[in-house]
């Protein structure tokens, strides 16, 4: 009798897990975008609630000397995490275009760019991409980011430090 009962919960966990995996998968592909973010581009730091509203504050100087500030603006934000947004001014952004049909390959075809525009050997950088809206004249672009891991490092100490959690990094040089 008592294998039958594990047996049901077998079948009851799988189960479980199988509709947990599939609320998952059906969740909005970017969940971090309602989340506390820092905006920072030279020596500007914005402060943003949440990506759908205005600056809750902005702050002119470096960015390390301000965390404390940041960290008492934001409040009981920092519960669920922040995403830090670092301006162009720190990474390298290029636009790269590919024939349209290179879908398949276009990731190792960025990464072997990302190694010759990197002003820093591979295995010290950080790098990512994302597609542009809509192919145009049969290419499609991507912009990519590439940054130093030691320069990720100096941005994210001060924060650690006042004990504010950097969940999401990414750069652009707007806000929105």
């Amino acid at each position: 009798q008592l294998l039958n009962h594990a047996g049901d919960l077998t079948s009851w966990l799988r189960i479980c897990v199988s509709e947990f995996v599939e609320y998952l998968a059906s969740a909005p592909e970017n969940t971090s975008t309602n989340r506390p973010m820092i905006f920072a581009a030279g020596n500007h730091v914005g402060i943003y609630r949440d990506q759908n509203s205005g600056p809750a504050a902005q702050l002119d100087g470096a960015l390390g000397e301000l965390t404390p500030q940041v960290a008492h603006i934001l409040g009981g934000s920092l519960r669920g995490g922040v995403r830090l947004r670092v301006g162009g001014d720190r990474a390298v952004v290029k636009l790269i275009q590919l024939p349209e049909g290179a879908h398949e390959v276009a990731h190792a075809v960025i990464r072997n760019k990302v190694e010759s525009l990197a002003p820093w050997p591979l295995h010290e950088v950080l790098w990512g991409y994302h597609e542009l809206q809509a192919p145009q004249d049969g290419q499609i672009g991507f912009e990519v980011a590439i940054i130093s891991r030691k320069m990720v490092d100096g941005l994210l100490a001060p924060f650690r430090a006042a004990g504010i959690h950097i969940t999401h990094l990414d750069i652009s040089d707007y806000p929105g």
